[in-house]
């Protein structure tokens, strides 16, 4: 019986041994990842911050040989007047 019992733990002791190893390894293989993405993640902030003022290609010009662009800011600039200009007129009218 108590070598039975022996053998029991020994078992349990190796399949518990055999998991923490598992789970070291997937917790390695997790951190790895994570700071690949933290890499990743800080140099696409710097290229961003770099990289102030977007730019955007206009089309609709005399000359579509020559690309046009426009700072991002300058096209959300124009979009949000476009969108608010049907409320402008209605207040000039109303």
């Amino acid at each position: 019986m108590l070598q039975n019992s022996r053998q029991t733990k020994e078992q349990v002791e190796s399949v518990l041994h055999a998991e923490r190893e598992k789970w070291a390894q997937e917790k390695a293989r997790s951190q790895q990842a994570l700071r690949s993405a933290e890499a990743e993640l800080a140099r696409l902030r710097e290229e961003a911050s770099k990289d102030v003022a977007p730019r955007l290609p206009v089309s609709g010009h005399e000359s579509d040989t020559e690309e046009i662009t426009w700072p991002r800011a300058k096209v959300g600039e124009l979009y949000h007047e476009l969108e608010n200009s049907p409320k402008k007129a209605r207040a000039l009218i109303g």
